[in-house]
């Protein structure tokens, strides 16, 4: 007959593997399905994806380019990343997106290996399940930028260091390498901001919570070792290579600048991050009222591991969330790297309903979190028939299967079962992504992206002429078009031109260009007597012309 301890042991091996195939299902539906069906968006992930693809083109690994031109905005990680999975999975949008699912699904894991290792594994599976099914994390996963990569080294450069707090021997001496590692990787996803968030957190932690583990200098001397060992691999030969420009653009413009002023126009009020961080966390948003009801009271062990981790994320929610907050530039992609320390502090209020303890404010977070994910299950088939997305009675009932699985679960919760709640919302959730995918974003394409007209005008452009975007910030005509787009260092993004002047240049030097613009600045085009304009193509409310000058009478 088997030992009573070791049938545990392996009841709790099995439960964990259980645990980690459920987390990695639930991660490749929110986090990688569908992944590359949305052409990229916005002004930054074109240019982003961008750099990566004239870096594995040229075999340049130190100085990003785009256009041809040096571009020092962010730093290399994201660009390697990238570069990477072009190689291996084509030069496409789910390369380009790559980087951000994985390093969220690493922040998951981690997360998860953290806490089951710590405290226990069924709040751990809570904690991970909520941050991958969080909206502003579903969000970011799937977006080529900067964002994920930061804050999936934070939150494993943060969870390591907690745990060298807790473990001595030679565990504490692998994770106090890892987290140092971490936090260097962290520094080469965006910069200075990567160390000094985590030094920030952490000091904090050390000074207010019950585990000042005490550090030697040995520690310290090997941990910066291996910290500028990783962030050293990159900053010292690209300003070898490039000197006084990337100091000034990179550390100057990018850094101090950014923070202490408005010179990249993107002004929000100081209440704009905590609204990003209650919208953010959705559908999980009111188990932060328990939460902040908790906050003051001695209601878990002192000392014990549970305590620690929970002061932890506190500081590590509010520490970015002030941070940012009194910048003069702000971005909801700043407050990412706080939403682990949210999906902890959350965890342990759904592990209370997990637990079925009895508390008013306890209850009222359950059925408002009720609500509001029916709200999200209809919010979907009300979308879809509003915009003529699905016509027929079964499509129709295909789009209503995240409300049923709602309504299923509110009729549980009448019956006094609340856990059916937080099963029914990471259904709707996981549900409503998949259905986003296979009906929303395939007619999304054209409202969101200009792939269509970007191709279009690559595909007429002569073999001297360069695209040139007039009065817009979507870029996408960088990506498909291949670099091929008037880029002029001096301004600001380099890429838009904002005045009819530029525009008059780029034909100067390119004797044609087309040029992409929107309805509302065409005219400024083709009214102008010195340009002949030739319409080359369409999409929505933008347009391209090929631009020439009139020619001279004889």
């Amino acid at each position: 007959m088997e030992p009573h301890g070791r049938g545990k042991s392996a009841r709790i091996i099995g439960g964990a593997y259980y645990h980690l195939a459920g987390l990695l299902t639930l991660c490749a539906v929110t986090l990688l399905c569908g992944l590359g069906r949305l052409p990229l968006v916005g002004p930054d992930e074109p240019r982003y994806a961008e750099v990566a693809r004239e870096m594995l083109v040229s075999s340049d690994y130190i100085s990003p380019r785009i256009c041809g031109h040096l571009l020092f905005e962010k730093p290399v990680l994201l660009f390697w990343a990238a570069a990477a999975a072009y190689h291996a999975v084509g030069v496409n949008e789910f390369g380009a997106r790559l980087p951000s699912a994985l390093s969220a699904i690493v922040c998951a894991l981690f997360l998860y290996h953290t806490i089951a290792s710590s405290i226990s594994s069924r709040l751990a599976l809570i904690v991970s399940t909520i941050l991958a099914t969080s909206a502003l994390f579903i969000a970011y996963a799937r977006a080529g930028v900067t964002d994920m990569l930061l804050a999936a080294t934070i939150c494993v450069a943060i969870n390591c260091f907690y745990l060298c707090a807790i473990r001595t021997g030679r565990a504490r001496s692998i994770y106090w390498t890892l987290g140092w590692a971490a936090a260097g990787t962290a520094v080469l996803a965006k910069g200075l901001i990567g160390v000094v968030l985590i030094l920030a957190i952490l000091t904090i932690s050390r000074l207010i919570t019950h585990h000042p583990a005490s550090i030697g200098w040995r520690e310290i001397v090997c941990g910066l070792l291996i910290f500028l060992s990783v962030t050293l691999i990159w900053y010292v030969p690209v300003t070898v290579e490039n000197g006084r420009a990337f100091i000034n653009e990179f550390f100057v413009n990018q850094h101090f600048k950014r923070y202490l002023s408005n010179r990249y126009s993107h002004p929000q009020p100081i209440w704009f991050l905590p609204e990003i961080i209650l919208a953010g966390v959705a559908p999980w948003t009111f188990f932060l009222i328990p939460a902040v009801g908790r906050l003051f009271k001695k209601t878990l062990r002192q000392g014990s591991n549970e305590d620690y981790l929970l002061a932890l994320a506190w500081i590590w929610l509010l520490t970015p969330l002030v941070f940012f907050s009194l910048s003069k530039s702000k971005l909801p992609g700043y407050i990412l790297p706080a939403l682990p320390a949210l999906a902890i502090i959350v965890g342990f209020e759904v592990e209370r309903v997990w637990r079925e303890e009895g508390d008013r404010l306890l209850s009222i977070s359950v059925w408002l979190t009720a609500g509001l994910v029916i709200l999200i299950g209809l919010a979907l088939p009300v979308y879809l028939i509003r915009e003529r997305i699905v016509t027929s009675p079964f499509e129709a009932m295909v789009s209503c299967i995240p409300l049923t699985i709602d309504l299923v679960a509110i009729g549980s919760q009448l019956m006094k079962r609340a856990r059916a709640v937080i099963v029914g919302a990471v259904a709707v959730v996981s549900s409503s992504v998949v259905l986003a995918v296979l009906l929303v974003l395939p007619h999304l394409d054209d409202r969101l992206s200009q792939k269509t007209l970007a191709l279009t005008a690559a595909s007429a452009l002569r073999q001297e002429e360069k695209i040139a975007i007039y009065m817009d910030k979507h870029y996408a005509s960088v990506f498909y078009a291949e670099g091929r787009v008037v880029y002029d260092d001096a301004k600001g993004e380099g890429l838009s031109a904002f005045t009819l002047e530029e525009i008059l240049e780029s034909v100067q030097t390119y004797g044609s260009v087309i040029v992409l613009t929107t309805s509302a600045y065409e005219r400024d085009l083709v009214d102008d007597k010195r340009l002949y304009c030739e319409l080359v193509g369409r999409q929505g409310t933008h347009s391209a012309f090929r631009v020439s000058f009139v020619p001279a009478h004889t």
